[in-house]
């Protein structure tokens, strides 16, 4: 419906103004909302853009970085600094060799492995435990320990077994020491592999009776020298026996009435299935053994005399054979 109004203009009622000005807000608000996700999109593919950019070039500088010092002499090793908890370190020259380290052709601490530093370390058979850290710009820090010799092994020439038969080198790693000897009489003509444990019975039964000798038979005046297992399991029972050598510290009167202090060794014969026993029987026998300080061989500089050695055979229950060979 048009009204006419004073002027003579045909206008709508006023009544439909309302529905027109809601509409036209309408469309308006829908516009503005089209427009702003536009913007908002725009500005969300904007800062991704800056930030994928940031990022790509962040990257790429780092590996520029990282290419860079590979080749940059600062960065090559030049040191080894090494701990352990053992008296005796290795040289600095030995751990250089393991890990393939030289001065003549320097490697870069950025190539340097420090997972394959250690298992280089643990593959040397004197070496139970290792630590490997690198610290800028050229030094290795190695942290280690060491295999303990606990007896010289007659077998094979210079070398030790510790206490869980582990066979390694001696010289030159360690300084001379005073520990006994075990000979298993081994007959195979394969090389020895120095690292790993003998399977052997023989050996398991020496290290057990150098274990035994020490703390029931050994004293500041008597240490144990040898253990002989390699006729303990011989075919023919006549041959089968445990030697075991035991250095004693004796003081006698010779004629004159001076003192001699000297060292008489017992060479006691044990069966393999009563040693025990024939052990407990020697510590009762000990005291009576007689000897000759007339026997007894060494100039007047040496401090310790030596005496003829005694062979006690226990193999026979009950008996003990006693006799002095001549040397």
């Amino acid at each position: 419906m048009l009204c006419l109004s004073k002027e003579g203009v045909i206008s709508p009622p006023e009544r439909f103004y309302p529905l027109h000005s809601f509409r036209l807000k309408t469309l308006m608000r829908k516009k503005q909302e089209k427009l702003s996700i536009r913007t908002a999109c725009l500005w969300i593919m904007l800062f991704t853009l800056a930030i994928s950019g940031t990022a790509s070039g962040g990257l790429i500088y780092y590996k520029y970085i990282k290419r860079q010092r590979l080749y940059n002499s600062q960065y090559n090793i030049v040191a080894i600094a090494q701990t352990t908890p053992d008296k005796e370190p290795l040289k600095t020259a030995y751990l250089a060799e393991l890990l393939n380290l030289s001065i003549d052709q320097p490697t870069n601490i950025f190539r340097f492995n420090t997972q394959a530093a250690q298992q280089k370390l643990l593959n040397s058979p004197l070496i139970t435990h290792a630590y490997v850290k690198k610290i800028l710009p050229g030094t290795i820090y190695v942290d280690y320990e060491l295999r303990k010799p606990f007896a010289y092994l007659l077998d094979y020439h210079n070398t030790v077994i510790d206490r869980e038969g582990v066979t390694f080198p001696f010289k030159p790693f360690f300084t001379p020491k005073k520990l006994p000897e075990i000979y298993l009489g081994i007959t195979d003509a394969s090389p020895l592999s120095w690292g790993k444990p003998l399977q052997e019975i023989k050996c398991k039964l020496a290290l057990y009776l150098i274990d035994l000798l020490s703390t029931h038979c050994c004293s500041e005046y008597s240490y144990l020298s040898r253990v002989d297992v390699s006729q303990a399991f011989a075919d023919s029972k006549g041959k089968r026996q445990i030697v075991a050598i035991l250095d004693e510290q004796v003081e006698k009167t010779d004629q004159a009435g001076k003192l001699v202090k000297g060292i008489a060794p017992h060479i006691l014969r044990l069966s393999v299935d009563n040693y025990r026993q024939e052990l407990a029987n020697y510590l009762q026998l000990r005291p009576l053994l007689k000897y000759h300080v007339e026997d007894a061989e060494g100039g007047e500089a040496e401090k310790l005399l030596k005496f003829k050695p005694l062979v006690v055979d226990l193999r026979i229950p009950a008996l003990a054979y006693i006799k002095s060979p001549a040397l």
